[in-house]
């Protein structure tokens, strides 16, 4: 996060030690917040009013700020609230322990023959039409996450042959020896997003697999859960601002939180 996002990192210290922290990444209108954390035996004494006070305060210029609440967390659900945050959607966490247990659903045929598409890996490239896909769909500038995913992590497009126009992306990176947080991804197409999918997984075949979505798309959690994913978590998708819901069908980022 500090090399990432280094003006929006916060940490709050008693007496030395370092009591909690909290992060902002800002995107032109748009920001998100997280993680924020509170050591257990300093919550409940406004170290975590603070420390949002303080982040609200560096994205003051923005006219959207989003964050995701643990559902557990009933002291973090009470605060964001009173600083002015909405729920406009339920996150879902999901996981898939066992690659090989991927079992997707029948997809719709494509509009165009396969022979006429190709999946391919993400090349620096294919930034121009990415951020083309993205600003349709989400409606706000990402090259500063998607600059540092195709140096880091792994993606996958999807598009016609002969053609520049990207359909859908997928990105992963690792965050553990075979660990992989899946997102973003993004497609006005469901189905072009789940290929994609399938077919990410079918290239890390060892590894277990986390994505998070929002359980309003309900046609999403439904092919998730039917090939073999798992939900291990449940948070509110909370706004300060303003809030158009998006045009397409998206995992959402990990890294940074929301975005």
């Amino acid at each position: 996060y500090a090399r990432h996002d280094p003006k929006g990192c916060l940490i709050a210290t008693e007496n030395g030690k370092i009591i909690g922290s909290g992060f902002i990444h800002l995107r032109g209108e748009t920001a998100s917040i997280g993680p924020v954390s509170v050591s257990p035996e300093h919550q409940s004494r406004g170290v975590g009013r603070t420390i949002m006070e303080a982040l609200l305060e560096i994205g003051s210029r923005a006219s959207s700020i989003r964050l995701i609440q643990d559902s557990f967390n009933t002291l973090s659900f009470s605060l964001y609230t009173k600083l002015g945050f909405q729920v406009y959607d339920v996150v879902l966490s999901l996981l898939l322990r066992e690659p090989g247990d991927f079992r997707p659903p029948s997809l719709a045929p494509e509009d165009y023959p396969q022979s006429e598409r190709e999946i391919r890996l993400v090349e620096k490239t294919d930034l121009s039409g990415i951020l083309a896909l993205d600003r349709q769909v989400m409606g706000y500038d990402r090259a500063k996450d998607f600059t540092l995913l195709i140096n880091e992590g792994v993606g996958l497009i999807n598009k016609l042959r002969h053609s520049d126009q990207i359909d859908s992306y997928i990105f992963c990176y690792s965050y553990r020896e075979n660990n992989l947080f899946i997102g973003p991804g993004v497609a006005f197409n469901m189905d072009y997003l789940f290929n994609l999918l399938a077919e990410l997984i079918k290239r890390n075949a060892a590894a277990w697999m986390r994505v998070k979505i929002f359980a309003g798309q309900s046609d999403m959690p439904r092919f998730l859960l039917d090939s073999g994913f798992k939900i291990i978590g449940i948070g509110a998708f909370m706004v300060k601002g303003n809030y158009e819901r998006s045009a397409g069908r998206q995992f959402l980022a990990q890294f940074p939180e929301v975005l």
